[in-house]
Parts: structure tokens; C-alpha cells; sequence
């Protein structure tokens, strides 16, 4: 699958469209944990707390990352959860999120899926994920996504945790057409052409 992501992201992005079942969503994670550390902006809707309904979208600006991966969330305490690096767990079955991404003051939790129903994400799992980072204490802006197709986000359904320590939650396009590449920094000759 990694080399499908090199020669064909486009392509692995079609195969997730026209795929159902577990094949898909194992494609799907792929093909974000691939572009999720690109950067660039992405849409994202804020999960209401008192529903089960998203709101409006909105532009989620991430930089581009390095990737790291990591055996235990204590290898990444706050004291060296390093801004700038995608840190993906090589546990499959790692608890509540599927990577995590520190852009200043800013932690982003990532959960990809394939469902548009779920059940929402065990505030003792994500509070225990927070004890074991170190961030309870820490004075961070805690994001949650769930990263969901953007064929499925008009059914997408899932409650956000009443007592959530403070997260909030988000539901994220995710797939090749819902990235937006960063903006190429513009040679010096055309800024100084444009201030003529």
C-alpha cells in the first residue's frame, strides 16, 4: 500500500471511493496518514455538543510535518511532544486515535473511519491518553477529528462526549479533494512586480 501511495495517490483515492468494508477503511487511513502530513487546508465541521449534528465548515490549516511513530504515548510526554511531527503509533489497535499532530499551542488527534455512524470516542480512552502525554495539565487547545470520506460526511452522525476535558470535536474531510495544497511561496522578482 505504501507504494501505491507513491506511484498512485489518486489512484488509491479512487479504489477508497468505489471500496466498502475493512479493505477501505484500511485504504482510507492510508491515504490520509499520507496527506495529512503534507499540509495544507483541509474542511472541517464542529461537532455539537447536545446533538448529533455537524456544523458549518470551516478551514483547518495544517503545515507540513515530518512523521514520526511512536510504541507508547509516554514516548511523546508534553515535555517532548515535539511541534511539527505527525506521530503515528505502530499499534493498529493504539486507543482512541490514529495519529496526532502538535502545530503550537494547537494538539490535533486524528481518527479516520469509514462510517458515517459511530459511536463516539471513550472519554476514559481519550483522558487516559491525556494522562499518559501530559497534556491535562498543559494550557493546549485539544482538537479531535474524525476523518471521514467526504462521500460519507452528509450522513455522518456521531455524538461528541458530554465531559471531554476541555476537546473539541470535529469531523474532517478527508481524500484528495478535500485538500487544499499549501500556496507556493512566490519568487522575489514577482512579489517586487506586483508592488510596482
Amino acid at each position: 500500500m505504501a507504494r501505491a501511495l507513491q506511484e498512485d495517490c489518486k489512484g488509491l483515492a479512487a479504489l477508497v471511493a468505489h471500496t466498502e468494508g475493512a479493505f477501505s477503511g484500511h485504504a482510507f487511513e492510508a491515504l490520509m496518514h499520507h496527506l495529512l502530513p503534507q499540509g495544507g487546508d483541509f474542511t472541517v465541521m464542529p461537532i455539537a455538543a447536545t446533538s448529533l449534528g455537524i456544523g458549518n465548515e470551516e478551514l483547518l490549516n495544517l503545515p507540513p510535518s515530518c512523521k514520526e511513530t511512536f510504541k507508547d504515548a509516554a514516548d511523546i510526554r508534553a515535555d517532548t511532544f515535539k511541534a511539527g511531527v505527525y506521530f503515528r503509533p505502530l499499534l493498529s489497535n493504539f486507543p482512541s486515535v490514529d495519529s496526532m499532530l502538535r502545530v503550537g499551542d494547537t494538539v490535533h488527534l486524528f481518527q479516520m473511519t469509514v462510517s458515517s455512524r459511530r459511536t463516539g470516542v471513550s472519554v476514559k480512552n481519550l483522558t487516559n491518553l491525556y494522562e499518559q502525554l501530559g497534556l491535562r495539565d498543559q494550557q493546549l487547545d485539544l482538537r479531535f477529528y474524525y476523518v471521514a470520506p467526504d462521500t460519507s460526511i452528509k450522513d455522518f452522525k456521531v455524538p461528541a462526549p458530554a465531559r471531554s476535558c476541555g476537546t473539541r470535536f470535529y469531523v474532517l474531510k478527508g481524500g484528495m479533494k478535500s485538500r487544499r495544497p499549501q500556496q507556493a511561496a512566490q519568487p522575489l522578482q514577482q512579489l517586487q512586480a506586483l508592488q510596482l
